[in-house]
């Protein structure tokens, strides 16, 4: 008990500070910049979607959000990567956090087109009544009264109706969704139906 002071001190009252990584060289250093980016990126991306309540969007018409991160991060960064453009770094900063943001269930893309067209899953109004429709419809039959509809039946019923490249992450944030709005209710953890 007596050293506990002196560990407080030593220790926790100290700033954090990142370990740097002197073993790993460029790369390690350029990996752990990259992940960095790449949550700036996705955590801009949100808070963009979510603040002008965007349905749909094409990856250029996003573009512009991440041109502030790459010129800051290449600012930072001293050795800035040979040969490798600004646009370049856009893309491929773009290509990741929208891959990222798909497997969240934050966006999905209805049809696979070359005209990539990405819905936002919380504001995709098409979406909402799909699934509203499925709940209303099916737990009037006597398989699905009482407990409501299972997660995987609504996907299943999605996907025929509404998309086929809808995935269980982006039906499980629009229920999410749906639920805090208050216009469906869930009767067990993966069992749903409609007010």
């Amino acid at each position: 008990m007596l050293e506990m002071p002196q560990l407080y001190r030593k220790c926790y009252d100290q700033p954090f500070q990142m370990p740097r990584d002197d073993l790993g060289g460029t790369e390690a250093g350029g990996s752990s910049h990259f992940h960095c980016l790449l949550s700036r990126s996705v955590l801009a991306l949100k808070e963009f979607l979510l603040e002008k309540e965007v349905a749909r969007f094409r990856p250029y018409d996003v573009e512009f959000l991440l041109h502030p991160l790459i010129q800051s991060s290449s600012a930072e960064q001293e050795t800035d990567q040979p040969g490798t453009s600004i646009a370049t770094q856009i893309r491929k900063l773009l290509k990741e956090t929208l891959s990222i943001l798909q497997d969240e269930g934050q966006i999905f893309r209805k049809m696979r087109t070359p005209d990539e067209v990405y819905n936002v899953t919380e504001q995709d109004k098409d979406l909402h009544t799909a699934i509203k429709d499925v709940l209303r419809e099916d737990t009037k039959r006597e398989k699905y009264a009482e407990k409501g509809c299972h997660v995987l039946h609504i996907l299943s019923s999605l996907r025929q109706r509404y998309s086929q490249n809808l995935s269980r992450e982006v039906l499980e944030v629009a229920l999410t969704f749906l639920e805090c709005n208050s216009d469906i209710i869930s009767t067990t953890e993966a069992h749903y139906t409609v007010l």
